[in-house]
């Protein structure tokens, strides 16, 4: 997306890369003896998401771009720090930076979108606040949702409030991606995820 490439190509993405790139040679040196971020690195992180500046907030995009990495190696500077940046219409125009990152940066593992995040992610689509490339993303990131996610995706109202945010044409889309992933699943999975619909 614009954004990653934007904080790519600007000196705070790549400090924020550098340190980025400092965590994965630490975790690769302490192997299983990995306990979370060290105290040096959990520094410059928190330097970087407590700096309002446009200077630190392009350094936060790049964090956000390797979410997923984050949430593996760092779970609660994620929960902690990171999360709450993606709060949106909270944090207006930078949760819309944010979510840019996370879903146009192509290292995005669906798993790590938390149930904290989930109320934003449905917001942006309603909203259509997104690029439409983004949006794409967001809306295949829905239909793996569904489908692999939730154990009931009728449960709690979310599968309900997506398909009111959705417009028409994005529920075309999402329900063919719906089929996508189900003919990809295992066929005794696909069994299990139709009778999850069919019993509801």
């Amino acid at each position: 997306g614009d954004v990653v490439f934007y904080a790519l190509n600007r000196a705070p993405g790549e400090f924020a890369n550098f340190w980025l790139k400092y965590m994965r040679l630490r975790r690769k040196k302490n192997g299983d003896g990995w306990q979370g971020l060290p105290t040096d690195i959990e520094h410059a992180f928190n330097l970087i998401v407590s700096t309002s500046t446009n200077r630190g907030k392009t350094a936060s995009i790049m964090l956000c771009c390797y979410f997923d990495e984050l949430q593996r190696l760092a779970p609660q500077f994620v929960s902690m720090r990171l999360s709450p940046m993606f709060a949106w219409p909270e944090n207006d125009k930078f949760a819309l930076w944010c979510w840019e990152a996370f879903l146009g940066s192509g290292c995005v593992w669906p798993m790590v979108l938390t149930e904290a995040l989930l109320p934003s992610f449905t917001n942006i689509i309603r909203e259509n606040a997104l690029p439409k490339g983004v949006t794409e993303h967001a809306i295949d990131l829905a239909a793996w949702l569904t489908i692999y996610r939730f154990e009931n995706p009728l449960e709690g109202g979310w599968f309900e409030q997506l398909l009111k945010a959705l417009s028409s044409p994005d529920k075309v889309e999402y329900a063919r991606l719906i089929g996508v992933y189900l003919l990809k699943a295992q066929w005794e999975n696909q069994t299990t995820y139709w009778r999850r619909w069919i019993l509801e």
